[in-house]
């Protein structure tokens, strides 16, 4: 951490002791670097205006992999078990891709597991909701639509650092 950055965090949390986020005992200011409005926060992440062509892509490059059909063939026979347990129709993988995020946050914050769900099925959809996240970016078209934008604001970024 910077000489100045540090005097800033100390001037903000200890003259005005607003905002400040304690660590070991230790405040600290958070100090936004280069923050754009959510209109703007088009980098890796798909706009609204956006989501019909995602989708549309997803369905042509990524749901018929050889890989996708492979993990899909592998779990469908607890699809129906999920289903029960969640109360959601779940036919492919894909349906399991929110409900893995949730199931997450719930592990990583204490949270129980939903009732009848076994710690080993909550691993595994987890695992395919971090595998399928994975997945999108695979196909070259996918990654084009996704990061090209990305890595162009990148470039452009390390070469004005230069």
């Amino acid at each position: 951490m910077s000489s100045s950055c540090f005097l800033s965090i100390a001037h903000n949390c200890f003259l005005f002791n607003i905002n400040c986020i304690y660590l070991c005992g230790i405040a600290y200011q958070p100090i936004p670097v280069r923050t754009w409005p959510v209109s703007f926060d088009n980098l890796l992440a798909v706009r609204h205006a956006q989501i019909e062509k995602f989708n549309s892509m997803c369905k042509k490059y990524v749901c018929t992999s050889d890989e996708w059909k492979k993990e899909n063939k592998k779990y469908s026979n607890k699809f129906e078990i999920w289903s029960k347990i969640f109360g959601d129709d779940i036919q492919n993988i894909k349906d399991l891709f929110k409900i893995g995020d949730n199931l997450n946050a719930r592990q990583k914050s204490g949270v129980p597991f939903p009732k009848g769900l076994t710690d080993d099925d909550a691993r595994t959809i987890i695992y395919l909701s971090d595998w399928m996240a994975v997945q999108v970016f695979k196909p070259k078209q996918m990654g084009n639509f996704l990061g090209n934008e990305f890595l162009l604001k990148l470039k452009d970024d390390m070469q004005k650092a230069y």
